[in-house]
């Protein structure tokens, strides 16, 4: 496991405190201060706790698929064990913890066998800027996971679409400013 900075810790802190409140809390959070480490870092320490039970982490890129996979074989090992992707020809879909693709999951077909495997305890959508689309509309619907998490770095959307119809909240805020003053990055030169 990873030594977590002390805004990771808040962030998680944060979404704990308000998941007892609500179901679908928001984190924001600068490009390059650790989303994902805080989303896997999150998961764990429910894992840890017997808290934990399938867990869905879904995303609409690639990359974004695999960074989450080796960022929990680095860090999370006993977490990355028990995961598994389904994405184009990738079909884990028995897996306990699953990284996939919205556009994988807009399947009906596939979302089937996935949830024939067993319900979603927690749900994360990475990016979850684009969470108002109506794929992820329907994505979220059908897991109908008890607890749901969105990450991403910029919540304002140009369409003016906004992401309260998602989320009930903003678990926490970490914008660029902030980072920066916290040292978690460089300043502008």
């Amino acid at each position: 496991m990873t030594t977590l900075r002390d805004y990771q810790q808040e962030a998680i802190a944060a979404i704990l405190a308000d998941w007892a409140e609500v179901d679908r809390t928001l984190a924001v959070l600068a490009t390059g201060t650790g989303k994902t480490i805080i989303f896997l870092a999150l998961l764990e320490q429910l894992r840890q706790a017997g808290q934990l039970g399938r867990a869905l982490i879904v995303a609409h890129r690639r990359e974004l698929i695999q960074q989450p996979l080796e960022r929990a074989r680095a860090f999370f090992p006993e977490l990355a064990a028990d995961m598994g992707v389904v994405m184009a020809a990738e079909d884990n879909v028995a897996a306990r913890h699953v990284v996939a693709t919205v556009q994988t999951l807009a399947s009906d077909r596939r979302l089937a066998r996935l949830l024939e495997h067993g319900a979603f305890s927690h749900l994360v959508v990475d990016e979850c800027h684009h969470s108002t689309s109506s794929t992820y509309q329907r994505l979220i619907e059908r897991v109908g996971a008890a607890k749901v998490l969105g990450v991403t770095a910029t919540p304002l959307r140009t369409d003016g679409d906004g992401l309260v119809r998602v989320f009930s909240r903003v678990s926490y805020r970490l914008p660029i400013s902030a980072a920066i003053r916290r040292g978690a990055l460089v300043p502008f030169n």
